[in-house]
């Protein structure tokens, strides 16, 4: 089957690319231009829509739940404490299962809306939406790394990785290892000028055998060969899925449909009749939903699932926007991590951001110690940091560091 495959322009998401691919053949060649433009490409073909990574959040919880509809239902809980933003305004997909370690990949309502609702009013309703970074070809114990611009994309898992500015990569791969295993091999394409990867000194135990790949016409070839229909993670998952959609409609009629049974053995000419009553309910039923979104809101082209698009509009009305994606935080966590890793014997528990500020949670041998990183920090140019709160035992001492850019 011929996929055609679009790339979301991660500076300007009015642009894309895109190109025609089948599934264990060459992708063919890569055009740019217009999303519009991409769509229209995309007429009478299955899309799939390649999004930034870096408008989700890729993370893991540990839960031991097996049952699928039980384990969504708990997962936004157990990461509730972890995200800055309401739980309701998220959406959460769930990715691969390592006995009790559950991976999610988390995205906003309102992008998740956009990338269906918004695209299906333009002609295309896509079958699946991935992060770009879960597109790399990826194989078991590797790793892939793929520079594109002044971005770096890092895939160490099935549903797992981040991406990061180029100038930042070694030192987002040293924290990663924190809490991935080491690759035994890297493989990296490198799309654009600049120098080739550099593996951190503080793991050349472990460092791995890099393997450079061509990136053949440019970075979405690459990840073309990555997507696998089967596998590959899909964020159309929950309320998003076009099956959960199609189940939620037929979820009402299952007792006519057991009625529709007995009927077909009583008469096969009977039960025709009901039928297309009840084909007929359904359409009056859909028909009335969109007649009531036209007259709330009677600028609408086209309707793809009222009660989506219903959701989306009223959130607007009152005033909801998007909160993900805050630019601070990346070179917060890179400022402070450098700081840590100057000082020995500091163990980085916990990470949280919120509202601009980074909050890191230290243990340390001493408390002195933990002072000594609030005084590093506070004097790194641009930042202030303050000590929030701080406790000794035995043991050592663990303290709460926030750290924001000065204004």
């Amino acid at each position: 089957m011929h996929y055609q495959l679009i790339r979301l322009d991660p500076a300007d998401t009015g642009k894309a690319e895109w190109l025609t691919f089948t599934p264990g053949e060459p992708p063919e060649t890569v055009s740019r231009g217009g999303l519009e433009e991409a769509l229209k490409q995309a007429a009478g073909k299955p899309a799939v829509l390649i999004v930034p990574g870096e408008q989700t959040l890729m993370t893991s919880v540990e839960l031991p739940i097996r049952q699928v509809a039980k384990l969504r239902k708990a997962i936004p809980f157990a990461l509730e404490e972890k995200l800055a933003s309401d739980v309701e305004e998220l959406h959460f997909a769930l990715g691969d299962v390592q006995g009790e370690r559950k991976r999610v990949v988390i995205v906003e309502n309102s992008l998740m809306n956009e990338w269906t609702v918004e695209l299906g009013e333009l002609g295309v309703t896509p079958i699946a939406v991935i992060p770009d970074v879960l597109a790399l070809p990826w194989h078991e114990d590797e790793w892939s790394v793929l520079i594109d611009g002044d971005r770096a994309l890092v895939r160490s898992g099935p549903t797992s990785g981040f991406v990061c500015e180029k100038e930042n990569l070694t030192m987002l791969i040293d924290a990663h290892l924190e809490e991935e295993k080491a690759p035994l091999i890297v493989r990296y394409w490198n799309c654009s000028d600049g120098p080739d990867l550099l593996w951190p000194v503080s793991r050349a135990a472990e460092a791995p055998s890099i393997k450079k790949y061509s990136c053949g016409g440019g970075a979405l070839r690459v990840l073309a060969q990555g997507w696998d229909p089967r596998a590959s993670l899909n964020l159309l998952q929950d309320r998003y899925s076009q099956q959960a959609d199609a189940l939620k409609m037929l979820k009402p009629w299952r007792w006519a449909a057991a009625l529709f049974g007995l009927w077909l053995a009583i008469g096969f000419g009977q039960n025709l009749a009901h039928k297309h009553q009840l084909e007929k309910r359904q359409t009056a039923l859909r028909q009335q939903a969109e007649q009531i979104y036209k007259r709330t809101f009677p600028g609408a082209k086209r309707i793809v699932n009222p009660r989506v698009q219903m959701e989306q509009k009223l959130k607007a009305l009152k005033g909801g926007g998007k909160t993900a994606g805050d630019s601070q935080f990346l070179p917060l966590l890179a400022q402070g991590s450098q700081a840590l890793n100057q000082q020995s014997g500091l163990k980085l528990e916990k990470i949280g951001y919120r509202n601009g500020e980074l909050s890191l949670e230290v243990s340390a041998p001493s408390l002195t110690q933990l002072d000594s990183l609030k005084q590093k920090l506070a004097t790194t140019p641009g930042l202030a940091a303050e000590l929030k709160s701080a406790d000794s035992n035995a043991g050592g001492a663990t303290g709460q560091i926030r750290i924001r850019q000065k204004r």
